[in-house]
């Protein structure tokens, strides 16, 4: 299904390229965040602002839910929405390694 997904997307640089940035924070409830990119990079579309939004979808979690975070490196994608917004795309910690889980729902006490 992510693949069919991301064949509908385009992306600044190709699918493939990796781009490296901060993420600023990342609300779980929200489900999104934002990701200051480093400066210095050469982009083939034009318009790509410093720091752009992230979708609890594209939070590389190993299939699990994205937890809270701020203030960490990440390695991402970016991709172009059909409105012209720029968005992270496969966001992971550097290295390719998954981003933060939640942590599990306290149980419920009977």
């Amino acid at each position: 299904i992510q693949d069919e997904t991301d064949a509908k997307k385009v992306f600044v640089g190709g699918q493939n390229l990796r781009y490296t940035g901060t993420l600023k924070f990342f609300l779980p409830k929200q489900g999104y965040g934002y990701i200051k990119i480093d400066p210095g990079y050469q982009y083939d579309k034009e318009g790509v602002p410093e720091e752009i939004r992230v979708e609890a979808a594209e939070m590389n979690c190993d299939g699990q839910n994205p937890g809270y975070a701020e203030d960490l490196k990440v390695e991402f994608g970016i991709w172009v929405t059909t409105k012209g917004a720029c968005k992270g795309y496969n966001v992971t910690l550097p290295g390719g390694a998954p981003m933060p889980v939640a942590p599990p729902p306290a149980p419920a006490l009977a």
